[in-house]
């Protein structure tokens, strides 16, 4: 049995025989050198090169997602879930360890808040459908889980800087070279998330067998006691001015589950099998399909079994022996039973109501609030956009109040925190829930490459459903509902706006099942400072990602600059989820390199790392090599810094290179071909030799490179690293 095989039996797909085994590296290695260029030069695909999805300026909305579905199904989910109160963070070790049906469950069936937490990103799996290998294979791996995360309806997904190494059983081994930065990441997220339930997917014993399983268990146990200790990381805490994200605080979770593979007196059955009436199929089925995005780990025969596969349960029980028998009831909390937890919030408020309204109860709103709920359910159904968002705005009223409450001044500050906390995250669930009743796109892109150090103009173009008659808002000085959300150091500013159309019945467009009209435009400028290139990838070292920003490197994917749009409706102010600028005009599913992020004014492109390959006879006798290497300018040729620009090369003492020196550019965006041509010495030993390249400019030098990864239509994706 080969260690992937005894990887795959024991994890999610259980029973289903092991995926094929991928091409040796040195098929591989071949394969790319016929791809880039002439004679042995490869480019080698280094799993210390580079990884890290985020640029470190911004937080992303949920998830770092892409925008969910607006349908009807989806919105009806999404008002269950305003009604359910539990937040739930499940742990793994690599994606395709999930539980899909159990996720799918927990979110769309039971209504609560799920986040995933993968301790790696699966750099050491095998990889079926493309040549990405080590931390580019990561990143190929991170897209696949985000596909199936939409689909469980998980709404945030985070990481550590931990690597997947490769097949182990040894969990002493994982944790020695994950060491402490895995569990403070962890740390780091359950202080960030603040779940109510931590389900962990692995027991941290030997019947996981995988050691990063095991490790993963076991950390996830030290991870909930460490997160509500102050004297643990507490570096993570306070807000000291020179800290890069604002403080956190000790969380102290309520409940801590493991999941179990069979019943047992201490566990419980989730029904997975069971139907979600919404969509009209069980939520093993929406597991399933969404496991099914794991393609670079099983052959689409074994996938296909796996969802025609008879449907199971999934069994939890409390990760301390302990405790009782858990219920349903602890993953699925609803706003409106609090009352029966904190017997105060049926008391009447001393403050008397305004004149003619009646003086209601903290239990009497939430109720209120419940009932309006239902009510903007029959709203959606008969197709009243305006109605439903006129509900909303009451239950907008009634949080607004309990949120303000004076009464929780008296309360003991656990509680009084408590139920803040859960008042303020439901009213800012209002506005994703608004958005959706209203249909409202929000399509942002820039209208040219976003150069460090120039100016980019960022155009927002605004639709939403006509019968819900939205305006875009108006600030108290009469200034516009268009803002930008940027990272730090950059500037951003209104530049202008277009009012919004009449009715009249075109430029309307099909989204989903639900035609929108395009209801106003805006023109914002975005400042890019001269030093924010950097590579949106770390280097490795044997167990976890050095030199990351802890903050940002749990997160999913890049989120550099976002537009948010305020509009109104029936009296009611309402500001939509933060929308991630485009780099270009393109309509489709967002990936990671479609969001607007810095470039250098020159930027090369070739696949990865530039190493020489030195050991065969055919390589020893090889006089001249040849690579291609594409160059891409960003600036206008004639300005200060873009002139004259040149491709440039270093190799080892005693190797003969040349670049072909100059290179032209008639406008900003073009791209020009050049070569690098490279003379091995003589008597030269077996090895790899890495080259650099690099474009020079009036003084400076410019040495990020762009590389695609992926597979299929996202084969044309891109991550910036160093060109060397």
């Amino acid at each position: 049995m080969t260690s992937r095989q005894t990887h795959s039996q024991i994890g999610y797909l259980s029973g289903i025989p092991s995926p094929q085994k991928v091409l040796p590296l040195s098929l591989l290695l071949f394969l790319l050198g016929i791809l880039v260029g002439s004679g042995p030069a490869v480019l080698w695909a280094q799993g210390e090169a580079l990884y890290r999805m985020v640029q470190g300026e911004a937080a992303p909305q949920a998830a770092g997602l892409a925008v969910a579905d607006r349908d009807l199904a989806n919105t009806l989910e999404r008002l269950n879930r305003f009604e359910h109160i539990t937040r739930i963070l499940y742990i793994t070790a690599h994606p395709d360890d999930e539980n899909g049906p159990l996720l799918a469950y927990l979110s769309r069936g039971l209504g609560a808040e799920v986040a995933l937490l993968s301790l790696t990103r699966g750099e050491g799996g095998q990889n079926l459908m493309s040549t990405d290998q080590g931390s580019t294979l990561g990143l190929v791996r991170t897209e696949e889980l985000l596909a199936a995360d939409r689909e469980y309806g998980v709404e945030e997904q985070f990481f550590t800087r931990a690597i997947d190494f490769g097949y182990t059983t040894n969990a002493q081994e994982t944790l020695s070279r994950w060491g402490d930065p895995a569990l403070a990441d962890m740390v780091r997220v359950i202080r960030t998330y603040r779940p109510d339930v931590v389900l962990s997917r692995w027991t941290g014993t030997i019947l996981d067998g995988h050691g990063h399983h095991q490790a993963a268990g076991m950390l996830a146990r030290h991870a909930v006691v460490a997160a509500a200790d102050p004297n643990e990381y507490p570096d993570q805490l306070g807000r000291e001015p020179a800290q890069k994200e604002p403080g956190l605080r000790p969380w102290r979770t309520p409940r801590f589950f493991m999941e179990a593979s069979e019943p047992a007196p201490d566990t419980i059955a989730l029904p997975v099998e069971s139907l979600s009436t919404i969509r009209g199929k069980s939520y093993w089925q929406i597991g399933r399909a969404g496991y099914a995005n794991h393609r670079t780990q099983y052959s689409e025969a074994t996938l296909e079994k796996a969802v025609r596969a008879a449907p199971a349960a999934a069994y939890v029980r409390f990760a301390d022996e302990n405790q009782p028998k858990p219920e349903i009831t602890d993953f699925a909390e609803r706003l409106d039973g609090l009352p029966s937890h904190y017997a105060f919030l049926e008391y009447k408020p001393e403050a008397p109501a305004a004149e003619g309204a009646p003086v209601l109860s903290a239990a009497e709103r939430l109720q209120a609030t419940h009932q309006s709920v239902e009510r903007i359910r029959g709203l959606m159904l008969e197709g009243k956009a305006e109605e439903a968002l006129r509900a909303l705005a009451e239950i907008r009223g009634h949080l607004e109040v309990l949120a303000k409450d004076p009464v929780l001044d008296r309360l003991e500050p656990a509680d009084a925190a408590r139920l803040h906390r859960i008042y303020e995250r439901k009213l800012s669930e209002l506005d994703s829930i608004a958005a959706e009743l209203a249909g409202l796109e929000v399509e942002a892109y820039a209208e040219s490459p976003a150069a460090a150090g120039q100016d980019v103009l960022v155009r927002v173009v605004v639709r939403a459903n006509p019968e819900a008659h939205i305006e875009l808002a108006k600030t108290a000085a009469g200034g516009s509902g268009f803002s930008l959300r940027l990272p730090r150091n950059w500037q951003g500013k209104f530049v202008s706006e277009a009012p919004s159309r009449p009715s009249t019945g075109g430029g309307r467009a099909e989204s989903g099942a639900t035609a929108v009209e395009e209801v106003g435009t805006a023109v914002l400028s975005v400042t890019i400072p001269a030093d924010s290139v950097s590579p949106l990838l770390l280097r490795a070292s044997e167990g976890v990602y050095e030199g990351a920003d802890p903050g940002q490197a749990i997160r999913a994917q890049p989120r550099g600059v976002e537009t948010v749009v305020r509009f109104v409706v029936g009296g009611a102010t309402w500001e939509a989820p933060p929308e991630p600028v485009r780099a270009a005009h393109r309509q489709g599913d967002l990936s990671a390199q479609e969001i607007l992020r810095a470039v250098p004014p020159f930027l090369l492109r070739f696949r990865d790392r530039l190493v020489i390959r030195h050991g065969s006879e055919e390589v020893r006798e090889t006089r001249r090599i040849v690579i291609p290497v594409a160059v891409q300018s960003f600036c206008d040729p004639t300005a200060a810094g873009c002139r004259n620009p040149r491709l440039g090369v270093e190799a080892p003492e005693g190797w003969i290179v040349s670049s072909g020196g100059k290179i032209s550019f008639a406008r900003a965006g073009d791209t020009a071909l050049g070569q690098l041509i490279v003379v091995p010495p003589r008597g030269l030993a077996p090895g790899n030799y890495p080259i650099r390249c690099f474009v020079e400019s009036e003084g400076k030098r410019y040495d990020v490179a762009s590389s695609s990864y992926g597979y299929g239509k996202s084969a044309e994706k891109t991550y910036l690293h160093r060109a060397d």
